[in-house]
């Protein structure tokens, strides 16, 4: 390699001037590779590929004299690449004179260093002054015209760099620096500040150096990698533990020290020898941890900045970020003191103004937390940001990670009271994200919170919420039992609030169910309740919920009555979600009623509030309902991209109503489509689904596609067998899954040349349809027509 040359050719300053005298041609100076340069690392750079190549572009591009700064955290990897930078063979051959490497840190040696170079570039002792400016005049006149590249590696004040910015005008300097501010000062083009390694770069470095630890169980691999943020340092020290554990053999040996590191203090503590071209300054420590590293910067904080840090480790860290105003309260400190961090480069600042800290600075400085006080004020603040926020979905959304910290933290440090009023408040936040598990698992800590400082109202509450999860995701019996243990106690602590609104999830999980006597029993008991006492955010769901019922039972409208005045109340109140649900039930009522132009209308008006609101439930039901009218207009390219995304979203998030309502009804537009075999098998998923969640009416609506299927594939008995069997799965009072039964029967009577049986069911069934003023009149019209014709359609 080229460098090998260089330091090959390097001579002393007092053998080039004899050269030079026996010369009588000058000649050029001897390339410099300063002997003060590092070892190159033994390890390949893994994930720094890019890093090094922007930097030489840097190097090249930025013209004579460039300065280039290099920004990072502790332990990024700034010196590895820096070292790795001035191994490398094209920048050797760029700067053919040589590599000058001044290393200072936090006490640097300046006269050490000038003295040094002073060496290096041929200076006599008279030359090296112990006046700076003189010094930097002498070394400037040496280099003269040389192409050299001029590496100052960690710099910890601005003072200490100045000296080092020396050279004529074909040399470029590289600062590192752990310090945002230093490197800002310096680069005339803006500072590159080094990243942390991401997940595929983080899991190759420790393959690297621990090749056999991780072949049979990646997810450790992926627990360690997340829990030091991709940070060089920390996986070196692990890689490089977790292969001298290994050298033992023994599985559970090495299984033991992964579990150890799981551990933050046992991480921070991970220690290894310094390279010894790295060796710490006299008196610090011998050995290279992520405590050791992180303590450097730390002790040359103030108290009330240390005290900041402690307290905003408390803060959920990066990726995630927080705002300012939370990192103020938090910390109870001034910006100033967020500056001083962010200058210590301990803190991050974005230009959104929003703050992050490194996972390994948040285990450093969480370790070194000892007053309670900062949960506290955070608990405090967050619980009061959700209730003022409610319904700002977009504010919940940026800030739901500080939010979830804050209600782990009331559960870890049992803030009891503030559990429940903040997960109260934010769970249905998560329910509209579709995270059902999280929001399930927040609900039952805060209902233990609640019996333990017997809240009546957190109790009902967190009920009424964990019920609401059980049904979306299909699981109606606890569904059922959950509102039901609401409803009980709701009257026995006579709570009519939290009665009303049991009720109104009792009665549309009965309907539902196909359960319509009870669910409209349980739903009017609920509207008393909410017109007597005046309770409109549950007033609106009545009247909603109610519509939706009448619409199923073919008054569409007295349906249309109930669904306006809720849509009113709901604008009224601007809560966009209930807006979106309204708007919902009403398109829906004008697509059975065949009124296709107002529904699309309402329909694409929902999808997107939904969209916009991100309320993963109701955009599933949206791309489902505009899917279902577009296949029924024979827009099946439109269709198919409505019901597949809508299935898509149903099975990520595990919503099973949905996904066995989705899969019959792609199965319905397959049998248009004429594709019968892709028919049956969306049919038999969808079906089973039914099955499982038991849901009569999605089993009903399956058997009756069965039958229709049945029809088209000329098997007429297993088509009657369907039907027969939709209509006996079928509660009493489905009065529009009653009349494609018996409509089904009707075609299948034509089909076997009872016309007289034929006709009569069909005219039972057009008199129903034209008095509730269903869709589907003018297909059985146009069906008891034909009758009279040679051949029968079916």
């Amino acid at each position: 390699m080229q460098h090998n040359t260089s330091k090959a050719q390097m001579h002393s300053p007092q053998a080039s001037s004899r050269l030079h005298r026996l010369s009588s041609v000058p000649t050029r100076p001897l390339p410099i590779f300063d002997p003060a340069i590092p070892r190159q690392p033994g390890s390949p750079l893994i994930g720094r590929a890019n890093d090094l190549e922007l930097l030489k572009q840097h190097l090249w591009e930025d013209g004579n004299a460039s300065l280039t700064t290099l920004n990072g955290l502790p332990g990024i990897g700034k010196t590895t690449l820096a070292i790795t930078l001035a191994y490398d063979e094209e920048v050797l051959e760029s700067f053919a004179d040589g590599i000058l490497w001044a290393g200072l840190g936090p006490s640097a040696n300046i006269p050490s260093i000038l003295s040094h170079w002073g060496r290096l570039l041929g200076l006599s002792l008279t030359e090296q002054s112990a006046d700076y400016t003189s010094w930097t005049r002498a070394l400037h006149a040496a280099i003269g015209s040389r192409r050299l590249l001029i590496i100052i590696d960690d710099a910890w004040t601005l003072e200490d760099v100045l000296p080092f910015k020396i050279g004529g005008p074909h040399c470029a300097h590289l600062v590192t620096t752990r310090f945002p501010a230093i490197a800002a000062h310096f680069a005339v083009n803006g500072p590159l500040t080094l990243p942390e390694l991401n997940k595929e770069e983080s899991m190759r470095l420790l393959r690297h150096l621990a090749p056999t630890v991780f072949r049979h169980d990646s997810h450790k691999e992926s627990d360690l990698v997340q829990a030091v943020g991709g940070l060089p340092l920390a996986l070196t020290l692990m890689g490089n533990y977790l292969r001298k554990q290994a050298s033992h053999g023994d599985t559970q040996h090495i299984q033991n020290a992964i579990q150890s590191l799981s551990n933050t203090r046992q991480r921070l503590e991970l220690s290894e020898a310094y390279d010894a071209n790295l060796e710490p300054e006299p008196g610090a420590p011998k050995l290279r941890s992520l405590q050791s590293v992180i303590a450097i910067t730390d002790r040359q904080l103030s108290s009330t900045a240390r005290a900041a840090l402690c307290a905003l480790s408390i803060l959920p860290p990066k990726p995630h970020s927080f705002s300012e105003e939370t990192a103020l309260t938090v910390a109870d400190c001034d910006p100033a003191t967020l500056d001083v961090l962010i200058d210590a480069g301990l803190l991050e600042c974005s230009m959104s103004e929003r703050y992050t800290l490194h996972q390994t600075i948040s285990d450093y400085a969480r370790a070194h937390l000892e007053e309670s006080a900062p949960y506290a004020r955070f608990i405090a603040y967050i619980l009061d940001y959700v209730e003022q926020h409610e319904k700002d979905y977009e504010l919940l959304e940026g800030e739901s990670a500080v939010i979830l910290g804050a209600l782990d933290a009331a559960y870890e440090h049992q803030y009891w009271a503030e559990l429940v009023k903040g997960v109260c408040a934010f769970a249905p936040f998560l329910l509209m994200r579709g995270s059902y598990a999280l929001a399930h698992t927040h609900l039952q800590r805060a209902y233990q919170a609640a019996n333990i400082l017997q809240d009546r109202d957190g109790i009902l509450n967190t009920l009424l919420q964990i019920g609401e999860i059980a049904y979306r995701l299909g699981e109606y019996t606890l569904a059922h039992s959950t509102y039901q243990q609401g409803i009980e106690l709701a009257r026995s602590w006579n709570n009519r609030r939290y009665l009303c609104a049991h009720l109104t999830g009792q009665g549309w999980l009965v309907w539902k169910r196909s359960d319509y006597s009870s669910a409209e029993s349980y739903l009017r008991e609920g509207l008393t309740i909410a017109q007597q006492d005046n309770y409109p955010e549950y007033l609106i769901e009545q009247l909603r919920v109610l519509g939706s019922i009448i619409a199923s039972g073919g008054d569409y409208n007295r349906s249309e009555v109930y669904l306006q005045e809720a849509l009113s109340l709901a604008r009224t109140q601007g809560d966009r979600e209930k807006v979106s649900r309204l708007y919902l039930s009403i398109g829906v009522t004008y697509a059975e009623q065949g009124q296709n132009e107002k529904a699309e209308h309402f329909l694409n008006e929902g999808l997107s509030l939904a969209r916009q609101i991100v309320h993963c439930e109701l955009t599933i039901i949206f791309l489902l309902n505009l899917g279902t009218l577009a296949y029924e207009q024979e827009h099946y390219e439109l269709a198919e991209t409505h019901l597949q995304e809508g299935l898509g979203l149903a099975q990520h998030f595990h919503l099973r109503e949905w996904i066995g309502i989705l899969l019959i009804n792609i199965g319905e537009m397959k049998i248009k489509q004429g594709t019968y075999t892709q028919a049956e098998d969306f049919l038999v998923r969808g079906l089973k689904v039914a099955k499982e969640i038991g849901s009569p009416r999605i089993i009903a609506s399956a058997h009756n596609l069965y039958g229709e299927l049945y029809l088209h594939l000329d098997q007429v008995e297993q088509a009657s067998a369907a039907y027969q069997h939709m209509l006996t799965t079928l509660p009493e009072g489905d009065h529009e899954m009653y009349i494609l039964g018996q409509y089904g029967l009707a075609r299948v009577a034509a089909a076997r040349g009872d016309i007289t049986e034929a006709r009569r069911l069909g005219d039972i069934c057009l008199a129903s349809l034209v008095m509730s003023g269903h869709r589907k009149e003018a297909e059985v019209r146009t069906w008891l027509a034909s009758l009279s014709m040679p051949s029968n359609p079916l």
